[in-house]
């Protein structure tokens, strides 16, 4: 046998009101988020633009526009005075360690010259020293090259000629061409 429930028909409604009831407050709930949401963008857009026309009001100041073009101009100076104070940087490090590697080269040179012999005139060129000497006698001419030839800067030494004048005292005349060892060589 079945049992006849009477308030069937009350549950039944009860369960309907409670979902509609649930999905209300759910579509309430929702309503209220996206209102909530567009408020507080709307603000926050009003807000934005009214700072971006603050700012182009600025930017279109005529004082700032002047002040700002001539801060152009300064870092432009300050770039073109950077790069030639680079520039004149290299050059003046170049030019000293070329002078105190000529002036090492004249030092070693110096220590080769014995007695006797006179330098009448040096030339170093690249990797080449060409001196003018004048000697009193032909021995000191070849001791000068020998003493050359045992620097550790020259790689070989070579006289193409020697002259005399004949006087009284005599009196020799040569040049004498020197090549660097490739360390001591300046382009």
């Amino acid at each position: 046998m079945r049992d006849i429930n009477f308030f069937t028909p009350y549950i039944k409604q009860e369960e309907i009101s409670n979902s509609r009831t649930v999905i209300t407050g759910v579509i309430a709930i929702l309503t209220i988020g996206v209102a909530a949401t567009l408020g507080y963008n709307s603000f926050q857009i009003m807000n934005l633009k009214s700072e971006i026309e603050s700012v182009n009001a600025s930017l279109n100041d005529a004082k700032f526009v002047e002040q700002y073009q001539y801060s152009q101009e300064v870092s432009l100076k300050k770039g073109l005075l950077s790069g030639y104070n680079t520039a004149l940087i290299s050059v003046s490090d170049g030019i000293v360690s070329r002078s105190m590697i000529q002036m090492d080269i004249i030092n070693k040179l110096n220590s080769a010259v014995p007695n006797g012999v006179n330098l009448k005139s040096l030339s170093i060129q690249g990797g080449t020293i060409t001196m003018n000497v004048t000697s009193s006698s032909d021995k000191q001419a070849a001791d000068f090259k020998y003493n050359l030839d045992k620097l550790p800067i020259i790689k070989e030494s070579f006289i193409p000629s020697i002259s005399s004048d004949f006087g009284s005292p005599e009196e020799f005349s040569f040049s004498i061409t020197c090549v660097l060892e490739e360390s001591y060589y300046e382009n």
